[in-house]
């Protein structure tokens, strides 16, 4: 086989090899890029529901229903596009969308961590909630399904882009088999 042929041969299978890498390296971070910045958003919403949550707790210790059931509308509408979990002592009040709550939770999180729910994901955040009269736990939740959408368009076109870098054996040199020349019988 000519050096030609094999230098070509070579680079066939290594450029291809080189696409899928970088193109998984490349999913790599921007999956880590989506979740930091799903989880910031989770941040800054929980920081956002803090007096509603408390104001419901407070009220849910003092007795007044109805003052509980306006603070739950008021944290509700607070937080509209993310699920909110308060877990006191009283009970629970959750809105918006987040997983069932028969779904199993961890006890506490200092940073979001993926719930998996009836095929569905969700990050979640928790933190503690303290009024001079209870405390408890707000949870919340945003789906994954955004993050897992672009993460598989990273990965198509990773996937295109290798296959695209592949050449085909007939264009590598000396790919094509040689027919050897006629002879005449005579």
């Amino acid at each position: 086989m000519r050096l030609s042929a094999r230098i070509g041969r070579a680079v066939g299978c290594t450029v291809p090899l080189l696409v899928l890498t970088c193109g998984w390296l490349l999913l790599q971070l921007v999956a880590r890029h989506l979740h930091r910045a799903e989880d910031d958003h989770l941040r800054e919403r929980a920081a956002a529901v803090v007096p509603d949550a408390r104001a419901l707790l407070r009220a849910g210790a003092a007795g007044r229903p109805k003052a509980a059931d306006a603070r739950e509308r008021a944290l509700y509408s607070a937080a509209l596009d993310v699920g909110v979990r308060v877990v006191g002592p009283d009970g629970s009040f959750s809105g918006g969308p987040q997983p069932g709550s028969d779904v199993p939770l961890p006890a506490r999180t200092g940073a979001p961590v993926t719930v998996h729910a009836d095929g569905a994901s969700w990050r979640a955040l928790a933190r503690p909630v303290r009024t001079p009269l209870a405390s408890g736990t707000r949870w919340v939740f945003a789906s994954d399904t955004a993050d897992r959408g672009q993460q598989r368009l990273v990965r198509r076109r990773v996937l295109v882009t290798t296959v695209l870098t592949t050449p085909c054996p007939a264009c590598w040199p000396g790919g094509r088999p040689r027919v050897p020349p006629r002879r005449c019988a005579g």
